[in-house]
Formats: C-alpha cells, structure tokens, sequence
C-alpha cells in the first residue's frame, strides 16, 4: 500500500512536470510567434531610437518642391534612414491648413510625405510603403500627436506607429519632425494581416466638396466627394464605393448599424478622440481628417491629423471649453444630427454604455493611472535636447519646457471633468453645462497658448 502511494506521487509529479513543461513550450512559441509578426520596419524605424534622415536631392528640384508647396508635387531623391541609403524615392509637401501657415511664416520647414515605391515598382522600406513627417507646427510640447495616438492604441483603436527623427537636407539641417506610420498597404498588413480592401483620407478640400459629414445623400457616388475622391489605393473601386454608401444609408436610419460599421471600433475613436478634445476633426465643422477603410463589407474609422488636439483648435477657445468639453454632445460648430456616425451610436443605450466604458478606461488608466505623465516624462527625456538644438522649429527650448507643465495640468483638468461628467456631477451636454456653469471644473490658470 505504502510503495502504490508512492508510485501514485511520482506518476502525479512526472504528469505535472509534463504539464508544465507543455504550457512553458506553448508560451514561448506564442511569444516567439509575436516577436517574428513584428514588421521590420517597425523595429528599424520605430523603436526607442531617434532616427537620422538625411533627404538627398537635386538642388533644383528641391528648390521647386519648396517654392510650389501648395501644389504637392512629387519629386525623386534619394533618402538615408540611419546611414542606408534608399534610391528614387517619391517626396512631397503635405498639409492644407498647417501648409498654408507654414507659407504665412515664410518657414521652408514643411511636413513631408515619403513613397518609396513612386518610382521604384516595389520598393519599401523594410516592408514600409510610406511615412510622414510633420512639421511640429501649432505644437510647442511636440508630443500631442505622439501622445493623442498612443491613447488611441491605449483604447484599442488602429492607429499609425510613430517616433522622432532628426532629418536633413543634402546634409544640412532641417529640423527634428515627428515620423507617421501612413495609411496603406503596409498598416494593413501589420494590423489586420491583408490588404484587401479600400481606404479613403476623407478630406474637405473645396467649398463644392461633400460627403465628410456621413449624411446620407443618395446613392450617387458623386454625392460624396470628399471620401471617393481621395481614395488610398488610386483605381476607383464601385464595390467599396456603394458598400460605403451602403452603410452611411443604414447608418442614417439607424438600421442594422453594426453589420455595416464597426461600432465598437468607432466608439472607441469616439472615445479618445473625445478625451484628447480633438475638434479638427469628423465632430466639427471640417468633417476631415479621418480614414474610411471598408473590407468585407463593414465599414471603420482610423484617425488622422491630431496636432491640434488638447486645445489646439478653434483657437479662440479658452482653457474651461477644452477642460469641460462636454461628452454627450462632443461636437463643435455643429449639432449631433449633423454627425449620425456619432449620434445615431449614441441614442443606443448599450452604445453609449460602451463609450462611457472607454472613456472612463482612458481616465482611469491612462491619464490618471499615471501613464500620461510618465508619457510626457520619458518623451521628454527622449527629445529635449534634440528640441533644444532644434533651430529650425517653431518654437523656443524655453516654450517647449514651459509647455510640458500647463499639458499635465490640462490634462489632469480634464480628467476631473470627464470623471464628473460619467458620474452625474457635472452636466454631459453643452445645454446642460450653460444651465449650471458653478458645477465646471474651473481652468482659468491654464494659459492655452502656452501650448500652441
């Protein structure tokens, strides 16, 4: 009896080890899977390290692309990224309103985008078709895009990849730009592994432009110029055309909204985009700045063009409008049926449920949690001698210190407010808060042009 005991321990313990040793094998080979789906170019161009760019090119084209940036015409360079040098790469001005003031103040440091596969058939950068570089203009912290993107990944929502680099021109300085991950075949292969599809940059460009607001206007593709005119994968595409009209039809009746849009996808947007107070956006009256990407059939929103969050934009606005921006009614210049993507998910109780969820995610973890500041910490021991050095910029070294203090203590404002807003203390609704003003959260020692 005594020797079975015994053998049964020694059976049980071999049957444990044998467990143990399995899910040990198991958990390495899925960490091991998730290290190898890591594009490369996201650990070359990505990571902890600030990049070195120097753009090399054709005085006389160079010279041509920066007298005729509005025109954002294309011209081939050569480009080093941290001394490897890529040939025949496509470079452009980018920008509308940042571009137009850039031009105002006679600054040749314009926010650029980088094709690699323009002239040359295939080219990438490690697998990366094409990046960003922006400028840093409207932004004394240099962070409120890097940042407003990571809340974004934070709550779940796509978002590009983004660092710093410190970029040249045929060896001469022009300035340290923050790096986007742009939208195309690249991002879909890395967040949804294809790239099936279509995407559209819905832009607002000309007084004639329509379709950004997502009302429905029929069922003529001509109706929504903003979305199918801008396109990402050029060739015009009737299926992805009419399923997006398709959706914003649905989306406007408020039928079977989920099985043409990606709801708990977009209420996270909605989510961040509210907390970070981005107004240049879908909710106000430039109905831009964000991707459309429709696949089998569903229709999701990624964000874009984020500089002017955190009080950025309008700018008449004061620090209690921003602090206290109301998240029930978060548009700006316009009324909630003039937005259905937002207003038709947020007359669903359990849509709206959904969105207070993640609202109160990013309040409770990332901005009070002490993941903001730590944030703002580290980037600002990553950047602040690049920024200090940084001639070109639009700021001084000691706008930027100045700003990193009055960005925390926006933020922390904000933070109180959503936090009183989601538990009934303070109204969620501009109506609302213009009936019960005492209850608002008061920011009058926020100087919001300390970060703009």
């Amino acid at each position: 009896m005594i020797i079975s005991r015994h053998i049964n321990k020694i059976i049980a313990a071999v049957v444990l080890f044998a467990v143990l040793a399995i899910a040990f094998i198991l958990y390495a080979a899925v960490n091991n899977d998730e290290s190898q789906n890591i594009p490369e170019y996201q650990k070359k161009l990505f990571g902890d390290k600030i990049a070195e760019i120097d753009i090399r090119a054709d005085a006389k084209d160079w010279q041509n692309l920066v007298s005729n940036a509005p025109d954002k015409d294309w011209i081939s360079c050569d480009i080093a990224i941290n001394g490897e040098v890529f040939n025949g790469v496509g470079i452009r001005t980018k920008g509308n309103s940042s571009l137009i003031k850039t031009e105002n103040l006679k600054s040749g440091r314009y926010s650029l985008n980088i094709k690699f596969n323009k002239y040359v058939k295939g080219q990438t950068y490690y697998g990366l078709d094409t990046f960003s570089l922006n400028n840093m203009i409207d932004d004394a912290t240099y962070m409120k895009e890097y940042i407003s993107y990571d809340i974004m990944q934070y709550i779940g929502v796509p978002a590009p990849l983004k660092n710093y680099a410190k970029v040249t021109i045929n060896g001469n300085d022009y300035g340290f730009l923050l790096i986007l991950e742009r939208y195309d075949e690249a991002f879909l292969e890395r967040v949804y592994g294809t790239s099936s599809g279509q995407m559209y940059n819905v832009k607002n460009t000309n007084a004639n432009n329509a379709g950004g607001s997502l009302l429905y206007a029929g069922n003529d593709a001509g109706s929504y110029s903003s979305i199918f005119d801008n396109a990402v994968f050029g060739k015009k595409s009737d299926k992805h055309d009419k399923q997006v009209i398709a959706a914003i039809e649905h989306l406007n009746t408020g039928i079977n909204i989920e099985k043409y849009w990606d709801a708990d996808e977009i209420l996270r947007y909605f989510a961040a985009n509210t907390a970070v107070v981005n107004l240049k956006s879908y909710v106000s009256n430039q109905e831009q700045n964000y991707y459309l990407y429709v696949r089998d059939n569903k229709v999701a929103v990624l964000p874009w063009s984020y500089h002017l969050s955190f009080g950025g934009y309008p700018k008449d606005a004061d620090a209690s409008m921003i602090v206290n921006f109301p998240i029930d009614e978060p548009v700006y210049g316009v009324n909630m049926q003039e937005r259905p993507l937002l207003n038709k998910l947020l007359e669903f109780p359990e849509y709206k449920a959904k969105y207070h969820e993640y609202l109160r995610r990013i309040t409770d973890g990332y901005f009070n949690g002490g993941l903001f500041e730590e944030t703002v910490n580290k980037l600002n021991g990553k950047i602040g001698g690049y920024v200090k050095t940084d001639v070109s910029g639009f700021y001084t070294y000691e706008q930027y210190e100045k700003s990193l203090p009055t960005l925390i203590e926006l933020v922390r404002l904000r933070a109180e407010s959503i936090e009183g807003q989601l538990n009934g203390t303070i109204p969620s609704t501009l109506k609302g808060q213009n009936n019960v003003r005492s209850t608002l959260i008061n920011a009058s020692k926020i100087d919001l042009s300390a970060l703009r």
